[in-house]
Order: structure tokens, then sequence, then C-alpha cells
């Protein structure tokens, strides 16, 4: 528990998708120290989706054969990318919502305690 982030509930519209994307924070870029500062490393991921959409807005990983979850109420999705460090196998995007719309929450753990209640507000300060 004192490793998670807060949860996030996201909402996508018709149309609305998220590009692929890891969740871990990208050694290669500059901002990365600032980030893992916080509670280190991000080292897993748990999407649970709230509803069903009439269609569409699976989750996708390209990169592990094109695996796709679909979107189901209470159907979740956890996936771990700490070993090897950092797994780029995770690479994953959320798939457009072709008709009515799609909740999840979702939850980061980090490799760390986090310290205070503020920490997404101060990565989103850090973006």
């Amino acid at each position: 528990v004192e490793n998670g982030e807060n949860l996030q509930i996201l909402r996508y519209g018709l149309g609305q998708q998220y590009k692929p994307h890891h969740d871990f924070f990208d050694p290669a870029d500059p901002s990365t120290p600032k980030s893992l500062g916080l509670a280190g490393q991000r080292c897993a991921t748990m999407v649970i989706y709230l509803n069903t959409p009439k269609r569409g807005g699976g989750t996708t990983f390209p990169e592990a054969g094109n695996l796709t979850v679909e979107p189901k109420k209470g159907r979740a999705v956890f996936f771990s990318y700490c070993v090897p460090s950092p797994d780029r196998l995770t690479l994953h995007a959320a798939r457009p919502v072709l008709e009515g719309e799609k909740w999840v929450a979702v939850k980061w753990l980090r490799r760390q305690r986090l310290q205070g209640d503020h920490l997404v507000a101060r990565l989103q300060a850090n973006a």
C-alpha cells in the first residue's frame, strides 16, 4: 500500500485512445532522476475496467504479440516491468473507444515507499 501512487480514474469518450507508451520512467529522459527521487522507479501497473464499453477500448501490448485485453466491467490487467529493468515488452496502448465510453482505475506501484499525499501533484509539476 505504501508503495502505491494515488489511484487515477480515467474516462475515454468516443474515439479517445492513448498511444503506445511505457509506464516506467525512461532512464534516458533528463527528467527521470527527479521523478525517481520521489519513490524510485515505477515497477508495476494495475488497470481495472470499471465498465464495459459498447465497442472498442481494449488495452493492447504491441511488443508482446499484439496481446489485447478487452475491457469488461470488473476485469483487471496487472503487469510488472522491473525484471528486467525496465522491461520494454510492457509497451501498451489504450485502443480507441468505437462506441460508448470507457472508465478505468489505474494504480502504479513504486519500488520504494511514497513520501506524502501529494505525489501526483508533484509528478505533474515535474512534467
